[in-house]
């Protein structure tokens, strides 16, 4: 089948070739004005004063098998600047997920709250903060806390995870896992406020320019001077927080966005930040950012998403050592279980 793929695609290529150009074109004529009017040509300068960034991020694999779901999940909090970087904290978990519904959802769930824990607890280490992806996605989904007892209230607060893990209910589970996360999100934005930043590779959102393509795509395509946009206030939306005291502070919260290209030809990062910021922030971010960049992309952030990463080789190891002992422990275990 695949031969009469290139067939076609050596038939037909210079069509193909012409409707990329005509999209292309068609997106430059649309958009060339609102680009020239949000993006700003700015060179980063380097600071005077050198900022140390801590960084967090996570990982997680889960496996399916007939006795259940394996899961395992990391976090990693660590320090650097310009000249290096070091470990200051991390977590993990490894456990068993009873067969159900939702399982990956949970594990990346408990990752995420691993994460913001350590964030809480390293934070201070720092000059900024720096967490990986967007602060409305780890916001995640409205909990109905008239479900959750007051028990089960006071293990959210004392972030006592493993006591949530331990939860038989799949459902209450999850529902305690992403209260947990605001939670966590909103100490650790009281504690830290315009210190953190949430950084962004990749993003679906449009809201920028109001084309069929994401913002990040658009200005990947018709930019390429280091540079950003200018930032633009957004509020929570509040439908997904739960009425209650201890989440107060971000129901009310407004944050900021840009895009940003810490040098010339490389790949554009999407930034949020609480509060209202203006262009002179943008740049001071940018000047601190860009003294620790490798192509681009802030290099403790790229390091401990790479210690974070659960290798294919890894996952491999988890199941052959889980495996062993289980033929160890219990002889008489069915080959169907695993």
């Amino acid at each position: 089948m695949i031969g009469k793929i290139y067939d076609m695609l050596i038939q037909n290529r210079q069509q193909l070739k012409d409707q990329i150009y005509d999209i292309a074109r068609y997106l430059e004529k649309e958009i060339g004005e609102k680009i020239s009017n949000v993006w700003i040509e700015y060179e980063p300068n380097s600071s005077s004063n050198e900022k140390k960034f801590v960084a967090v991020d996570g990982g997680s694999f889960t496996k399916a098998m007939r006795i259940g779901i394996i899961y395992t999940v990391d976090a990693e909090a660590l320090r650097g600047d310009k000249e290096k970087v070091e470990i200051i904290n991390e977590d993990g978990r490894i456990g068993i997920f009873k067969p159900g519904n939702d399982a990956k959802e949970r594990a990346n769930l408990l990752m995420e709250a691993l994460e913001l824990k350590l964030a809480l607890e390293s934070g201070k280490l720092g000059d900024y903060l720096l967490l990986d992806g967007s602060l409305t996605n780890k916001i995640g989904k409205k909990i109905n806390t008239e479900k959750i007892s007051k028990e089960e209230l006071n293990i959210v607060e004392t972030i006592d995870i493993d006591k949530i893990i331990s939860v038989k209910n799949e459902e209450k589970m999850r529902e305690l896992l992403q209260l947990l996360n605001q939670f966590l999100i909103t100490r650790v934005l009281e504690e830290y406020d315009g210190n953190v930043l949430w950084i962004s590779k990749t993003s679906r959102s449009r809201e920028l320019f109001n084309t069929d393509y994401p913002d990040i795509t658009v200005l990947e395509l018709f930019t390429n001077s280091s540079g950003f946009t200018k930032p633009y206030i957004k509020t929570i939306n509040q439908e997904k927080i739960p009425d209650v005291y201890e989440l107060e502070f971000l129901r009310k919260m407004e944050y900021s966005v840009f895009y940003a290209r810490l040098g010339k030809g490389n790949k554009i990062i999407k930034i949020e930040i609480a509060g209202r910021i203006d262009e002179s922030i943008a740049k001071e971010i940018i000047d601190d950012l860009s003294e620790v960049a490798i192509k681009g992309y802030p290099f403790p952030l790229l390091k401990v998403h790479m210690d974070v990463r659960i290798s294919q080789n890894d996952r491999k190891r988890i199941i052959k050592l889980l495996g062993s002992k289980i033929h160890k422990d219990i002889e008489w275990w069915p080959s169907q279980f695993y």
